[in-house]
């Protein structure tokens, strides 16, 4: 008795589909070799980033696409203003990197903050 057995077959397609892409893959027939999943479950399972202290999103990358895209002030630029764009990224890199090498700890002004955290009482 399978956890498949009392689905409805529209759910069942569903519910193949995510364990072949996501979960086991596919087995292999005869001579051919198993078919590994196209996104295995390191890929996309969070547990090991939780356990040690790790991002579990892309929202860093997402913050550094949205500041380069406003740096470049356009969404179908010339190429020569994003070839500097890309320099004047490379240069900024460079100098954090130096100043983290020198030993700095404080390389940033704070930026502002818009939410002020405010306790909260339960009564």
């Amino acid at each position: 008795m399978g956890i498949d057995d009392d689905m409805p077959d529209a759910l069942l397609e569903v519910y193949e589909m995510v364990k072949v892409t996501y979960v086991r893959g596919r087995r292999a027939r005869g001579r051919r070799p198993a078919v590994e999943p196209r996104f295995p479950p390191p890929v996309w399972n969070a547990y090991e980033a939780v356990i040690h202290d790790e991002h579990r999103t892309n929202n860093m990358v997402e913050g550094y696409h949205n500041k380069f895209q406003k740096s470049i002030q356009a969404f179908h630029t010339r190429i020569w203003r994003y070839l500097e764009a890309i320099k004047k990224d490379q240069s900024d890199n460079e100098k954090l990197q130096a100043q983290l090498r020198a030993g700095h700890t404080k390389i940033r002004q704070p930026q502002t903050n818009r939410w002020v955290e405010v306790p909260c009482f339960l009564w």
